[in-house]
């Protein structure tokens, strides 16, 4: 997906849920059935900070233009 930098927009909210569903799920599994290990929790961690920064990066960037 490329867009244009001057013009900033956040991917829609259905991304970012999806993004979260792996870490809700090792978080919800971790605390009834078992103990999650380091590799897992990187992994869903990673996934959804990659895809925060598609909705930190145009926040940012607008605040930025508007000074």
């Amino acid at each position: 997906i490329v867009r244009f930098l001057d013009r900033p927009r956040a991917p829609p909210p259905w991304v970012l849920m999806v993004a979260c569903i792996p870490m809700g799920i090792d978080g919800v599994t971790q605390i009834v059935f078992r103990e999650s290990t380091n590799p897992i929790r990187f992994l869903t961690g990673f996934i959804a900070g990659l895809v925060v920064v598609f909705y930190l990066y145009p926040g940012l960037l607008s605040l930025k233009l508007k000074r």
